[in-house]
């Protein structure tokens, strides 16, 4: 270096500006690198924190166990039960291909639905941890768990599933679980929970699902597990308890199982609640299977006939026809008609149309006519009341509207009238549609649970309570959730007179007609048997009654129908009979002779 001169005042120049660079470009530098570590430290260190834990660490949440049912007794039908279920999530490091691990698996997987495989090429695609199979068996369980160290990211873990411990009851109200769906999907539900897809289990979910539990695990780099870090505990839905009483319940069911064509219904209702004590469709499904086949069957298993299937009613509504014909002072009950076994009318184009009856009666009166179920009797006195009055009847029974408010999907049937007809655009109406409909034919249409409703109202003379089976929801901390209360639902006013002569009527039936096989010893029983004619096969079988002990009033209303079952008396009379002798059993006092219970004959031929 140069001392002095030009030279060195251009050298102490270069150099001070050359530091003065470099110290703007380390200032700026560690500006950058605080900014970047503030950003990285305060800014978004929770967020980072997070994802680092991530990393080394995965929830699996097992589901909570759902509320459990309980009949009126407090008997608990449907509960939970533990099960095994394999899941599986892709490594971080992931070095195996998906074609891998499904041909691995596939052997131990053969008996399970083959989902399974959709479902693992979406944990690979969205890298998220799915459900391959649930409900799996102890012996296939144990073996995937010796797999886990060979196929990182599969687990074994054990959840709760639906459990019967006294075998599937009452499946149609129950419902029964599925895989939520895209579109059911939302907080605080996640891909893989199960949801109510019918019934009780549908409509109340949300309260018998509970909060889902699980286990915070470390995982190392290739997912295997290395420890359990916590547990995350589970709470228990809400416990649902039924106005059903089982006894009842497994009658019915036993009893539309038994029958030839086993399609049909029964329902039994609390006359002073309007509380459901039997609810029972047939055929009916497994929710334990895989009920792929049920989906195939032509019988229609998931179709709830009890309040979804509307069919003519055949000779029950005779009972609308006469409480009408009673209330327009049309029907004389010592007026007799002559029943040939049929009633003609013109035909408009110079003949006559026969509208048959069952058998020729003979001589009938009102009496007689009820309890042998005459048709004759009441096409004549359909044709003198008009069908204006019987559709208002029908109308203040509940025919042609929703019988309840709960469950979805209801049939609400048809009560016809002549402006319904031409509404509908099917033409005038006329004298044979009137026929038709004082025996419940033609365009009448009623659900079981409407036609027991309407036997309701006879048997408590017009007090009609809405019809429910859900009587409370208790959380595990015993809060009533949710709580039905008896809700009259409609009063009709008759004249004392015609009640009683439609009881006394109905009394007949049983004692004297075609309801024979309902008679028992310690019960008066009222009721009504209903063949219905089928235009596309053979008739429907209907029973509808009301029965209290010997003296005291009736407390119990039931209605049987069997679809292409034949003729009521014959084939929904015995099951009817079994539900009152399970709903009233024998009140057997200390020192008494049992009582001897007989059934009744059915009068001569084909009964109604």
């Amino acid at each position: 270096m140069w001392v002095g001169g030009n030279t060195d005042t251009f050298s102490e120049k270069r150099f001070r500006a050359r530091v003065r660079t470099m110290s703007v470009f380390f200032a700026v530098g560690y500006a950058v690198i605080a900014f970047r570590l503030f950003d990285l430290q305060v800014v978004r260190g929770g967020d980072l924190a997070h994802l680092s834990e991530n990393n080394r660490t995965q929830v699996i949440f097992l589901r909570a166990p759902r509320g459990d049912f309980f009949d009126r007794k407090g008997r608990v039908f449907v509960t939970n039960r533990p099960s095994w279920s394999l899941v599986y999530s892709v490594p971080d490091k992931n070095t195996t291909p998906r074609a891998m691990v499904e041909d691995t698996l596939r052997p131990f997987l053969l008996p399970f639905p083959q989902y399974w495989t959709k479902r693992l090429q979406k944990a690979f695609e969205s890298k998220q941890m799915v459900r391959l199979v649930e409900n799996v068996p102890d012996r296939v369980a144990f073996l995937m768990r010796e797999m886990e160290l060979m196929l990182p990211g599969l687990r074994v873990v054990m959840e709760f599933r639906r459990g019967y411990p006294m075998g599937v009851i009452a499946p149609h109200l129950i419902g029964y679980l599925g895989e939520v769906n895209e579109r059911e999907i939302k907080a605080p539900l996640k891909p893989g929970d199960l949801v109510g897809k019918m019934g009780i289990e549908r409509i109340q979910d949300d309260k018998l699902r509970g909060r889902d539990g699980g286990m915070m695990i470390e995982v190392d780099s290739v997912g295997r597990l290395k420890r359990i870090i916590k547990e995350l505990p589970f709470q228990k839905g809400g416990d649902v308890h039924l106005t059903l009483d089982l006894d009842i319940q497994r009658v019915a069911e036993e009893g539309l199982a038994a029958t030839e064509t086993k399609r049909g219904a029964a329902v039994a209702i609390d006359i002073n609640t309007g509380a459901i004590l039997a609810w029972a469709s047939s055929p009916s499904f497994d929710p334990t299977s895989s009920m792929a086949e049920d989906l195939k069957d032509p019988n229609s298993p998931f179709l709830d006939r009890v309040y979804k299937g509307a069919y003519p009613p055949g000779s029950t509504f005779k009972i609308i026809t006469a409480l009408a014909g009673f209330e327009r002072n049309v029907i004389r009950t010592s007026e007799r008609v002559d029943c040939v076994g049929y009633v003609t009318l013109p035909d408009g184009k110079g003949g006559e149309r026969k509208y048959k009856c069952w058998k020729s009666h003979g001589w009938v009166d009102y009496w007689r006519a009820m309890a042998e179920s005459c048709d004759s009797y009441f096409y004549l006195l359909g044709a003198k009341l008009g069908s204006q009055p019987i559709h208002e009847m029908a109308e203040q029974f509940g025919f042609g509207q929703s019988a309840q408010d709960n469950m979805t999907g209801e049939n609400k049937g048809t009560a016809p009238s002549p402006a319904w007809k031409k509404k509908m655009g099917l033409g005038g109406w006329s004298t044979g549609d009137t026929y038709n409909m004082a025996i419940g034919q033609g365009f009448v249409t009623a659900t079981p649970l409407q036609v027991a409703v309407m036997i309701m109202g006879v048997a408590t003379h017009g007090q009609i309570y809405r019809p429910y089976a859900l009587d409370s929801i208790v959380d595990v901390n015993g809060v009533v959730r949710l709580k039905t209360t008896p809700t009259l639902w409609r009063t009709i006013q008759l004249k004392d007179t015609t009640w009683e002569a439609i009881d006394r009527s109905l009394e007949s039936v049983v004692t004297q007609g075609t309801g024979g096989l309902t008679r028992i010893a310690h019960l008066d029983v009222r009721g009504k048997t209903g063949t219905a004619q089928n235009p596309h096969g053979e008739d429907h079988a209907w029973f509808v009654g009301y029965a209290g002990y010997k003296g005291e009033k009736p407390s119990v209303a039931i209605c049987v129908f069997i679809e292409n079952g034949g003729h009521g008396g014959v084939v929904a009379a015995p099951i009817v009979r079994r539900m009152l002798e399970a709903a009233l059993p024998v009140r057997q006092e200390i020192g008494a002779p049992a009582l001897q219970e007989t059934g009744g004959q059915v009068l001569g031929g084909k009964p109604l």
